[in-house]
């Protein structure tokens, strides 16, 4: 399964995080179909 970083939604969740604003923007623009979650890298 690929997902966005946990991270990502811990921040977009907490409302007092410095990073609230930033996060859920990236969140929103996920859900709206703006952004993609990329393959992941596999190191050889």
């Amino acid at each position: 399964m690929i997902a966005i970083d946990t991270n990502i939604l811990v921040y977009a969740h907490r409302f007092d995080s410095d990073v609230n604003d930033e996060a859920m923007a990236v969140v929103t623009r996920y859900v709206e179909g703006e952004l993609r979650v990329r393959d992941p890298l596999i190191a050889a």
